[in-house]
């Protein structure tokens, strides 16, 4: 069985060259996307796609440059293709979700609405899996603002999406030799934040498991390939883009 995932765009919450981190899984018979921002439209139209293609949606947490898409692509949905997409969501965001979204849906054509009306709404228990295609997947708890739930995605045998996170490297050594590719938010300044890994941070790993890592999650400096590939030469690392596509 063959996956794809693409970048649809690979930037930070303040990127403006390029769009907002997220990626979509093409399966054999189905898709999903890893949190839709805003951006996501004009990557998937670029792909030959529409919002009305996908299938499946997983949300890794709700600051707003990883979920400020949704609400088009609910009314999109609803109005145009009249379906109901999948959200798998961990059910400690399901009514933070709402509540950021809720204004703008609340008021349907004659009645008010839920986000059941928009969506079939997966929930998700910390270290729950779920199944699309034959493929399992799993939501693992991640380290990000301090009492912010966030979560990434592990497809197993095949990679782990950390969403925006911190490294953990017990996790990162525990499950790196089941999977191929680990796609890592690192944030590429020289300086220190503390809620988004760094450079430093995962040159501290083991360097067969650095070896599996693609940053993603930066700021707009590295959308120039040159710029990017140089910086990949001088620090050893490997720094995932728009459209780039990884097959498992």
């Amino acid at each position: 069985m063959e996956m794809k995932l693409t970048f649809l765009n690979a930037g930070d919450a303040f990127a403006f060259e390029q769009g907002h981190n997220s990626a979509l899984l093409e399966f054999d018979n189905t898709n999903l996307v890893i949190d839709f921002p805003a951006t996501n439209r004009a990557a998937l139209r670029k792909l030959g796609m529409d919002l009305g293609d996908v299938e499946n949606v997983f949300i890794t947490h709700l600051h707003e440059d990883h979920i400020n898409g949704i609400q088009q692509f609910a009314y999109f949905n609803k109005f145009v293709t009249g379906r109901k997409p999948n959200l798998y969501i961990a059910e400690d965001l399901v009514d933070g979700l709402w509540e950021t979204v809720r204004q703008g849906l609340l008021y349907g054509v004659g009645a008010l609405h839920t986000i059941e009306d928009y969506f079939v709404v997966k929930t998700l228990k910390q270290e729950q899996g779920f199944v699309i295609d034959d493929i399992e997947f799993g939501i693992v708890k991640t380290k990000h603002f301090e009492g912010m739930s966030s979560y990434g995605l592990l497809a197993k045998k095949y990679f782990y999406f950390s969403g925006d996170s911190l490294v953990d490297y017990d996790f990162l050594t525990k499950i790196h030799p089941s999977v191929q590719t680990i796609f890592h938010d690192v944030h590429l300044k020289d300086i220190n934040i503390p809620v988004h890994a760094s450079v430093k941070d995962i040159k501290k790993l083991p360097q067969e498991i650095q070896e599996k890592i693609f940053i993603m999650h930066y700021h707009d400096e590295y959308v120039d390939k040159e710029k990017r590939e140089r910086f990949e030469k001088e620090k050893n690392v490997q720094i995932a883009y728009a459209l780039q596509q990884f097959v498992f």
